[in-house]
């Protein structure tokens, strides 16, 4: 007997060890960092943590992320929860951190980058690069960008930019006026024979302006290599000792100003590109080995950076929006020392070929975003003034910050194990083309003695408009429907429990000024059965009037219940026993598993009698063996949950020790770039507001409370 339970124990001990995972320290993998829907189990995306610092200053709108663990196929569960269908890929989130839309399961979990609204004849879009797979899910195995019209729908897609080449991830830009975008591209390139490369083939970077109905002709196109970008100019030194091809440009932006010409980042140069819109020469060149800019103040110093914007523009001065990531992810140069990253507003003065700070955010957590992020103007104001939006990357860090330099929003990621590669914010309104999702579940409710009530949970996947939901039951499928009850909408799915059974329902989504918008089918409670589940016709009196009753008469009818023979017929259907489905009515238990029975402690029922025969059939010498062997189980079950009582005490210990030992900086930390330094900085070199005039060739959506009436007459008709 000690024997076996040392073993026991010895195997216990192991197997609670090993189910901790190293490649999750923190313990993530029970999922409690994603978001869990009883409508939608097909979406599990990722949960945020939001802190409002100035709730007043913070601009209206909706998040657009993209959440990403790996560049690689990751349909197949493999151990890891970010591996499950519906976590990465397109999604929405609202100014509180609730998920509004996700695309996830509609696009088999294949990664997606740059998600946002664009206008294109005048009608709101969003478009998204979807990545190629090679995974055989039924869907092209190429990347596309892809285009859907505010019910979520498919409306375009383009598979090949200039040239037939592939559509590049790193930019993809719609120009104003929804006719032209900006696309990147990139060449294999092998007749180089510059710096000791002769023969060694290097990805040659590009880009092309397209027509968005013709994108294989280009209007403008440009090649780095061609135009002159030497590849003495690149700090990736590692590119020239491997093999393959040298990304020594490593392009992830391009944009255009009012006059036409263009500007390309090229991350490994660390350099921004202004090139002639004309003749396609290059005519400056700001940061890296060879900028044309004096740059003596080394806050307007940027490395690796990612996402160049013009925000500004006259005959004499430029001003840029710049992600200043100020790390790498692969330690390709020893000449550049990291540093934390930042979001940079720059002053270009093009006469006297100066660079100067106009505004700088530090990453709040003072970390390195060492790949990926952006910088977002949220307003028409002028940039000295608008409001700015941030994406950090890592751990989906976003934070905003006001015309007056404050930090007014951070948020992030539960987890780590999630990053995004662009985040936006803008207006927007979301009408679905499907149907709201709804479930309802019976439950055991100990009101007034009854164990039966009902749980109605709804969804709608994107929705915006909807301000409460009103909640419909009855006996039958085809009766008369009963309101049972409405409540405002909370977060992505919305719930209300009913005392008493409702056999089928459904739930009506209502709009802000009271009408209705759609609604879900009708589902039942249960699959059809032979007289398991009572009808609410059926259940003995009023129970929203027992609710009310006093203590004693409820005490009454739980002794009256407790004393019954056999268990109630509600209760039956509840616990498991076999039914015989319809077929014609929709089930709610396909995906999800059916409570398991019940048991006399759970008030909902009593133990039956075991058989007078079995009693009788053991004699005394088996009685007392039996009574042994029971006694050793009840031993070696103790111990077990004694031994999982510690590991669990631990794991839950160990994250905090470690958080308290590395000084876990909490989202509430204070932005270092205080309002001091941000004065201190509009002051050094900026012009009048009359002299440069904002250019910014960010998309400029209208306010979603001026579409509302719009919107509720389109989906009226």
């Amino acid at each position: 007997m000690r024997t076996t339970t040392l073993l026991a124990i010895a195997a216990t001990t192991t197997t609670l060890a090993l189910a901790r995972s190293a490649t999750d320290p923190e313990g993530w993998e029970d999922g409690r960092d994603l978001h869990h829907f009883v409508t939608r189990p097909d979406l599990t995306a990722p949960r945020y943590k939001v802190a409002k610092y100035h709730p007043d200053a913070i601009v209206d709108g909706y998040w657009f992320i993209a959440p990403y663990s790996t560049l690689y196929d990751q349909s197949d569960f493999k151990g890891r929860l970010e591996h499950i269908s519906g976590q990465t890929g397109a999604h929405i989130y609202d100014g509180e951190g609730n998920l509004v839309w996700s695309a996830a399961s509609q696009y088999h979990n294949r990664n997606v980058f740059n998600l946002q609204p664009i206008e294109v004849n005048e009608t709101h879009h969003l478009t998204f690069h979807l990545s190629g797979s090679g995974l055989d899910d039924g869907t092209p195995k190429h990347s596309s960008q892809v285009f859907m019209d505010r019910g979520y729908k498919e409306v375009g897609r383009i598979n090949e930019a200039a040239r037939g080449g592939s559509i590049d991830f790193h930019a993809f830009k719609v120009l104003p006026g929804g006719e032209n975008a900006l696309t990147a591209m990139e060449w294999w390139w092998s007749s180089n024979d510059t710096d000791g490369q002769k023969g060694r083939p290097i990805l040659n970077a590009g880009f092309a302006e397209v027509k968005l109905h013709d994108p294989g002709t280009a209007i403008f196109e440009w090649e780095a290599y061609q135009a002159g970008l030497d590849l003495s100019e690149s700090y990736d030194e590692k590119g020239p000792q491997g093999e393959g091809y040298w990304d020594y440009i490593h392009e992830n932006s391009v944009d255009k100003d009012a006059n036409g010409d263009y500007y390309v980042s090229g991350r490994h140069t660390s350099t921004i590109y202004k090139v002639s819109g004309t003749d396609k020469r290059i005519v400056w060149r700001l940061g890296g080995k060879q900028s044309d800019f004096e740059m003596t103040d080394p806050k307007v110093v940027f490395h690796w950076q990612h996402h160049v914007r013009v925000r500004g523009l006259n005959a004499t001065h430029t001003i840029l929006s710049i992600f200043d990531n100020a790390s790498d992810d692969h330690g390709r140069s020893s000449q550049i020392r990291d540093r934390t990253s930042a979001a940079l507003i720059v002053l270009l003065d093009t006469v006297k070929m100066k660079a100067s700070v106009l505004r700088r955010y530090e990453r709040p957590d003072g970390g390195m975003s060492r790949k990926l992020g952006n910088v977002q103007q949220l307003d028409d104001r002028h940039i000295k003034d608008s409001s700015i939006f941030v994406d950090w990357a890592e751990q989906g860090h976003i934070s905003e910050y006001d015309g007056k330099g404050r930090m007014v929003l951070e948020a992030k990621f539960m987890s780590p194990r999630m990053s995004s590669y662009r985040a936006y914010k803008y207006p927007w309104i979301g009408l679905p083309t499907e149907k709201p999702r709804c479930k309802i579940l019976p439950i055991s409710a100990a009101i007034a003695g009854h164990e039966v009530a009902t749980a109605f949970y709804v969804s709608w996947n994107g929705a915006t408009e909807v301000e409460s939901w009103e909640f419909y039951g009855a006996n039958e499928k085809r009766g008369s429907f009963e309101k049972l009850g409405s409540v405002n909408k909370t977060g992505f799915e919305t719930s209300l429990i009913v005392p008493g059974v409702a056999r089928f329902g459904y739930a009506m989504a209502i709009s802000r000024n009271g009408t209705s918008l759609d609604r879900s089918n009708t589902v039942s409670l249960l699959p059809t059965s032979k007289g398991d589940l009572k009808l609410l016709s059926q259940v003995p009196g009023d129970l929203r009037a027992k609710v009310e009753q006093s203590k004693d008469a409820a005490k009454a009818n739980s002794t009256q219940a407790s004393q019954a023979t056999q268990p109630d017929e509600s209760f039956e259907a509840m616990s498991g026993n076999e039914t015989v489905s319809d077929p014609e009515e929709e089930s709610l238990f396909g995906s999800l598993v059916k409570p398991g029975n019940g048991t006399a402690s759970e008030g909902n029922g009593t133990i039956p009698e075991l058989e007078e025969s079995n009693v009788k059939g053991q004699d005394s010498q088996g009685g007392s063996s039996n009574t042994s062997l029971i006694q050793s189980i009840a031993l070696i079950v103790l111990l077990v949950f004694a031994v999982f009582g510690v590991y669990s005490l631990v794991k839950t210990l160990i994250p905090l020790s470690r958080r308290l030992r590395k000084g876990y900086s909490p989202l509430n930390q204070p932005n270092k770039q205080g309002d001091d330094q941000f004065l201190e900085a509009r002051g050094r070199g900026s012009l009048e507001d009359g002299n440069v005039f904002r250019d910014s060739t960010e998309m400029e959506m209208e306010p979603a409370k001026q579409e509302r009436n719009q919107a509720g007459r389109e989906r009226s008709g």
